[in-house]
């Protein structure tokens, strides 16, 4: 089974960091479906290294999304140190691409 770590709705390229949520929101998209907006299913065996990320980015160009957004099919704050690190190297990525 594959996990969707990465998908792209537009011109925008969302970022499934986990599954686990504390809530039980009535309006959580998961409660209609497997995905979003037509994706693969978000449903991820276990929460994606960092290296699987990281290879999955490095098949896409970055610089060329309006946006990109960490989320998950739970609350992406969950992983809140993978977060924050990560986030550091996106950035150092995004601006090597500009180079």
């Amino acid at each position: 089974m594959s996990m969707t770590i990465l998908y792209e709705i537009e011109n925008k390229l969302y970022i499934n960091l986990t599954n686990k949520c504390p809530c039980d929101c009535i309006f959580c998209i998961r409660n209609n479906g497997d995905g979003a907006y037509g994706s693969d299913s978000l449903w991820l065996e276990k929460d994606p290294t960092a290296q699987q990320t990281i290879t999955e980015l490095d098949k896409k160009e970055l610089n060329s999304y309006a946006e990109i957004i960490f989320c998950g099919f739970g609350e992406h704050l969950k992983r809140l140190m993978f977060f924050l690190k990560f986030q550091d190297t996106l950035s150092q990525r995004q601006r090597h691409q500009l180079e």
